[in-house]
């Protein structure tokens, strides 16, 4: 996923209905944040309770960072952020459906599962990922230091079922890839201990 199409939907949504707010009634106090710019109004998928959705077609992973120092680094963290959590919905789809296979084969456990969850996740490829949306809003608060301003980032990623579903086989084959050369490596240093006992017993 590019960050400049990020970009052009914030530019789009500030371009169309850029709120802004800075004609407050109050000064804000000490600490105090006040909003001076918006993307537009708070759509509902930045104040729904879950950040991860199953739709009827599609998955949704909203990502969110708090304290960017500028708009861009803003839409990189918090894309970043909806991709974490579309790895740990994969992960732990996957980790359900092997750990009840893996609990009728031998030599599995627990938490060799959970490694290999572990390590799987963090190769995971997924393709199809696309940008749904973008909200945002400029903060300024006042410090003793002086007036400061960050914003407030987030970003709705969407995922088709189909593709969802593609990449968690090949997440659950990669954890069976790894599955069977830890048996492979099991057997030969078996066979290599058989070895020295035969070798020792001459």
């Amino acid at each position: 996923m590019k960050l400049n199409r990020l970009r052009a939907l914030a530019l789009a949504a500030t371009v169309a209905c850029a709120a802004l707010v800075a004609g407050c009634a109050h000064e804000p106090g000490m600490g105090e944040e006040q909003v001076v710019e918006r993307s537009g109004s708070r759509p509902g998928w930045v104040k729904a309770a879950e950040p991860v959705v199953e739709a009827k077609h599609s998955w949704r992973f909203r990502g969110v960072v708090t304290h960017a120092a500028s708009l861009e680094l803003g839409l990189r963290l918090a894309e970043a952020d909806a991709k974490k959590r579309l790895i740990s919905q994969v992960s732990e789809l996957v980790e359900a459906e092997y750990s009840q296979y893996a609990t009728g084969s031998a030599g599995q456990s627990t938490q060799y599962v959970a490694d290999g969850i572990s390590w799987v996740s963090s190769g995971v490829a997924i393709s199809g990922v696309r940008p749904a949306q973008v909200w945002w809003e400029r903060v300024a608060v006042m410090l003793p230091s002086g007036e400061e301003e960050y914003w407030r980032v987030y970003c709705l990623l969407e995922i088709g079922k189909e593709d969802f579903e593609q990449a968690k086989k090949r997440a659950a084959a990669a954890l069976e890839e790894r599955r069977r050369a830890r048996q492979d490596r099991q057997a030969e240093e078996e066979a290599r201990r058989l070895r020295e006992r035969l070798d020792g017993g001459r």
